[in-house]
């Protein structure tokens, strides 16, 4: 199989590019694909959402129980907390850190021969796109399903004792023409609000294909207030062929 990945995202206006709670992880070569945001409220929430993205990206959750969620983050909560150096923060700091971290996930694996599989916690969101319509989208499906406080990843297990009732998973199939974008919440929610207007957003997005270009978009819909001040995140796989490698 073939695909081509094109990863876009732009800060929160205001902030530093170094800021940006959001992270993104891709291999082509094992066709997998993911997306996360951090929670900025808690302690060290990007470094918790990367290595969410690349522990999918390495290995994909398959959420059949709370024991495999929880053996899965398990490996990924030692590495987030043995990333902050505690000596160094304050009584304050230590204590909001030690609640642990938050943060969203969206990952996607395709198979050879075109069946793909995807899971999520939290509203950063993909959609599936053939032809000229959006054949599914996943998890959330309106915009009003949006709020402020979503259901998220901790990187401290005692927080994910219901996570497993949050874990979203889904399969289907796709062909080569086909492609997928991956998305934090922001832009999703402004995503599923042009569907219900039927409106054509993937065509905007399609036309997003450099960095300045989807910077320019994304301060054009904040400027118009058609999207939040939220650090924003796209990944598009397009699917070019179906076919297994052929071998040498």
């Amino acid at each position: 199989m073939q695909v081509k990945v094109i990863t876009l995202w732009v800060q929160k206006d205001g902030n530093d590019s170094h800021e940006n709670d959001d992270a993104f992880d891709s291999n082509p070569r094992t066709l997998r694909f993911a997306v996360a945001d951090g929670a900025t409220e808690s302690s060290f929430a990007q470094r918790w959402a990367r290595l969410l993205v690349e522990g999918f990206v390495e290995d994909p959750l398959r959420a059949n129980s709370y024991q495999a969620i929880r053996d899965w983050l398990s490996p990924l909560q030692d590495r987030w907390y043995r990333s902050i150096q505690w000596e160094d923060l304050s009584w304050y700091a230590e204590m909001k850190a030690r609640l642990g971290a938050f943060s969203s996930l969206v990952g996607l694996e395709v198979k050879y021969g075109g069946q793909w599989y995807a899971i999520a916690v939290g509203d950063s969101c993909l959609f599936h796109i053939r032809g000229d319509k959006c054949i599914r989208a996943f998890p959330l499906k309106q915009s009003g399903q949006f709020n402020s406080s979503p259901v998220l990843l901790s990187s401290n297990q005692s927080n994910n004792a219901n996570i497993v009732a949050h874990v979203q998973q889904v399969h289907g199939d796709c062909s080569e023409g086909d492609y997928f974008l991956l998305m934090t919440d922001a832009l999703a929610q402004w995503f599923l609000k042009e569907l219900e207007v039927k409106r054509k957003p993937w065509d905007d997005l399609c036309a997003c294909d450099t960095d300045a270009k989807f910077h320019a978009f994304v301060e054009h819909l904040r400027d118009t207030k058609q999207i939040r001040n939220d650090d924003t995140t796209l990944l598009r796989v397009d699917i070019l062929s179906t076919s297994q490698p052929k071998t040498p």
